[in-house]
C-alpha cells in the first residue's frame, strides 16, 4: 500500500509515501493552477511508479482550512475516487502540530479579504481549540505561532507544510490511523464567502 498525499489549501502540494510512511515523490507547484496540473500529475505520479489507483493506493487529503476555490478542487477530486472505495484519511493544517504532540499554541493563516484565520488550542486545559476570523491587529502571539507556509506577515512562526514534509512519519501515520474522512473546512461560509457587495 502506497499512500497518494494531495493539499491544495494553499498550492498544490503532491506526495507519494511508501508503506513505511517516507516520500517517494514530494512536490510543491508555486507557477502552476492547481486544477490545470491536479489530474494530470497524480496519472504521471502513478504511471511513474507503476502504481493502480484503484487498487494500490490509500489518500490522504488536506480537508482545510482554505479557500472555496482551493478546497473544492481537492474535494470534488476525492468525492469521486471516493465513489470507487478507495481507501481515505483527512486532516485540518490547525490539527498538524497537536498531532506532532504540541500540548498549545496557535495556528494563523491567511483568509484573505483583509483577515486571518487564528486557530488556538491548550490541550493541558483539554482546549481543543477554536478557530475564528479576524483582522491583523487583533492577533494574539501568546503562544508558538504555526502557519499553513511560509507567510511574509509572520515572522518566526512554523510551517505545517514544513512538519508535514519532514515528519511525515509521525504525523501522517496518525492521521491514517485514526481513520477519519473530514468535511472541507472553509475559512467562513459559502454565503459570506460569495456575497455581493452593492
Amino acid at each position: 500500500m502506497h499512500f497518494l498525499y494531495i493539499d491544495t489549501t494553499d498550492k498544490l502540494i503532491l506526495g507519494l509515501l511508501d508503506e513505511t510512511f517516507q516520500w517517494v515523490s514530494y512536490q510543491k507547484f508555486n507557477d502552476v493552477k492547481p486544477s490545470e496540473a491536479l489530474h494530470l500529475e497524480v496519472k504521471n505520479l502513478m504511471e511513474k511508479y507503476k502504481l493502480n489507483l484503484m487498487l494500490d493506493i490509500h489518500i490522504i487529503n488536506a480537508a482545510g482550512p482554505g479557500s472555496y476555490t482551493g478546497m473544492r478542487l481537492t474535494e470534488g477530486f476525492v468525492q469521486v475516487l471516493s465513489l470507487e472505495k478507495i481507501p481515505m484519511s483527512s486532516f485540518y493544517h490547525f490539527e498538524v502540530p497537536m498531532l506532532y504532540s504540541v500540548n498549545s499554541g496557535i495556528f494563523i493563516s491567511n483568509a484573505f479579504k483583509n483577515q486571518f484565520f487564528q486557530y488556538t488550542w491548550d490541550l493541558s486545559h483539554k482546549d481543543p481549540g477554536t478557530g475564528i476570523l479576524i483582522d491583523k491587529n487583533n492577533m494574539n502571539f501568546s503562544k508558538s505561532v504555526y502557519t499553513l507556509g511560509e507567510d511574509q506577515n509572520f515572522s518566526q512562526t512554523t510551517s505545517t507544510i514544513d512538519l508535514l514534509k519532514n515528519f511525515p512519519d509521525i504525523i501522517l501515520k496518525k492521521i491514517v490511523q485514526r481513520n477519519i474522512e473530514l468535511p472541507s473546512y472553509y475559512y467562513r461560509a459559502l454565503e459570506d464567502e460569495f456575497k455581493v457587495l452593492c
